[in-house]
């Protein structure tokens, strides 16, 4: 399992401040983490770091979205990000 924080404006790679103790705790727990660029939602082509393999499960920890951008397009070129439960599973 894999969660997803935002990432920080000024550093897309580095989680957002806000979220920095939950990840650093995700971290600890030994469950992997990634950052989405919220920005990038908005051209519809989201950038994730690291790249989030096929088949993941994901838990998107962070910022309130919109319901379409819990339909992102998976970074495969097949499938959504399925937006229930705030978890996703990439196709």
């Amino acid at each position: 399992m894999i969660f997803l924080f935002p990432s920080d404006y000024f550093n897309p790679k580095a989680v957002d401040e806000a979220y920095k103790k939950q990840a650093k705790s995700m971290l600890n727990a030994k469950f992997e983490t990634a950052v989405v660029s919220l920005e990038s939602l908005l051209t519809n082509s989201p950038k994730m770091s690291p790249i989030l393999s096929s088949g993941s499960d994901v838990v998107y920890r962070g910022w309130m979205l919109s319901s379409s951008d819990y339909e992102l397009p998976s970074p495969f070129g097949a499938g959504t990000l399925n937006r229930e439960l705030l978890t996703a599973r990439l196709n």
